[in-house]
């Protein structure tokens, strides 16, 4: 039984996979242009997009209870509470992302001081953030439509989506770059515009499926529904804050330390980013299909396909992590590095693929406590991690005793072990086993 759930699981998961594997590479596609710019590029452009993450994460998480919420109803047969809760969500995306779209143009750059970014780090933070900025509509859209193929079990839409724009990106920032010369904005325009083109093709692709299910694209507003996804929402988007808004106080901390550590780290985040964006697709996928069980109150068949996708989880981050080890000295190659900053990488290569392990925990069991609504103790489990243990812990080995970036890492080694014991005792307990849908 557990093979075929795993099987299950993969055939659904893998276009997920794939798209967010896609993803996480067009970040470090990024990266690697951006590399060839120099030190300080990469760590303002790092600060960046953490600064981007740190805003839009409350927006995800309430797209990711959309998910959860969908698929339940898709599972109880309630295709009407499908149509009204899209067209609120649709309707919410859209004046959010505008409203935060004039935010970030004002008040970027006063946001960026956050991190202790300054110099050329900050000059080069700047220009990059101002042009994203302009992307974040068509980010919260496309997050909501992937929402609803993901509730649909039709992740292959996402997925051709994401590959189109991750070429465009690519090619345009080359172009960019190499022949205009256009530094850190050209790799941020190529960003803009893949997004942009991304949004399209999934307008286009959620428009035509739902005409098929005979359930309508529009906008709208049901209080009512509205009132069941925030209460789902809240606890997600707080947990999700709370992690952006740590991973933004332990890049002001990197800072501290050093321009060097802070483009070493950037660097490292690529190896994270390939494994664990997969595992993070595998758990959403997962949340699809335990979901549309806990609808139909199939407690015990829930509890079997979630495990089997615990599973699989770690069999594919396996594989995964042996690949990076292999091609971590050509990943750390392709960057403009000083020699001491490209042997301290390597240094902590091997530290980081042992998080990677510990972070899987962190994944794979607070998708599966939400998609039964079990949101809050997710969130007092980050709270808890990030706060009590893995800020501190990466003052005081980092800055205080001067083990530098190992120092930070090891203080993440610690805090993640502790979060995904947590993590594993909540599941244990079964809270997770139960019926949204009404």
């Amino acid at each position: 039984m557990r093979k075929q759930h795993v099987k299950g699981l993969l055939i659904i998961a893998l276009p997920l996979m794939i798209q967010n594997t896609l993803r996480g590479l067009l970040g470090s596609v990024d990266k690697l242009f951006v590399g060839q710019l120099g030190e300080q590029a990469i760590a303002g452009v790092g600060g960046s997009n953490q600064l981007f993450g740190l805003f839009l994460t409350i927006f995800l998480a309430v797209s990711a209870g959309l998910s959860i919420l969908l698929s339940q109803y898709l599972g109880g047969n309630k295709t009407d509470k499908f149509e009204k809760l899209f067209a609120t969500m649709l309707s919410t995306g859209l004046i959010t992302g505008l409203l935060v779209t004039v935010l970030f143009r004002f008040q970027g750059e006063t946001f960026l001081t956050w991190l202790n970014i300054s110099g050329g780090a900050l000059e080069e933070a700047a220009s990059y953030f101002a042009v994203i900025a302009l992307s974040t509509t068509f980010l919260l859209l496309s997050a909501s439509f992937s929402g609803v193929f993901l509730a649909v079990k039709k992740n292959t839409y996402p997925m051709v989506a994401t590959f189109i724009s991750m070429g465009i990106n690519t090619l345009l920032n080359a172009y960019f770059i190499f022949i205009l010369e256009w530094g850190v904005e050209g790799v941020a325009y190529a960003t803009l515009i893949s997004r942009g083109i991304e949004f399209g093709i999934l307008l286009v692709l959620v428009k035509g499926y739902l005409k098929k299910l005979e359930i309508s694209f529009r906008l709208g507003f049901d209080p009512l529904l509205f009132k069941v996804l925030v209460s789902l929402s809240v606890p997600m988007a707080l947990d999700g804050a709370a992690w952006q808004l740590a991973m933004t106080v332990y890049t002001r901390i990197i800072f501290t330390i050093g321009v060097q550590e802070v483009a070493v780290y950037e660097i490292l985040k690529i190896f994270q980013t390939l494994t664990l964006t997969a595992i993070s697709a595998m758990a959403a996928a997962n949340v699809g299909i335990v979901g549309r069980e806990l609808g139909k109150s199939a407690f015990q068949l829930a509890k079997e396909k979630a495990n089997a996708g615990i599973l699989t989880a770690f069999i594919v981050a396996t594989g995964l992590n042996i690949i990076i080890f292999t091609f971590s000295n050509q990943i750390f190659g392709f960057f403009n590095l000083e020699e001491s900053t490209l042997n301290m990488g390597l240094r902590a290569v091997p530290i980081v693929l042992v998080i990677i392990y510990v972070q899987i925990l962190n994944v794979i069991f607070p998708f599966i406590l939400r998609s039964g609504g079990d949101t809050w103790a997710n969130l007092w489990i980050t709270i808890f991690g990030f706060w009590v243990l893995q800020i501190p812990l990466a003052w005081g080995l980092g800055i205080h005793l001067q083990m530098g970036i190992q120092g930070v890492l090891y203080s993440m080694l610690v805090a993640e072990g502790v979060k995904g014991g947590m993590f594993y005792l909540r599941y244990r307990q079964g809270n997770w086993l139960k019926n949204l849908a009404g």
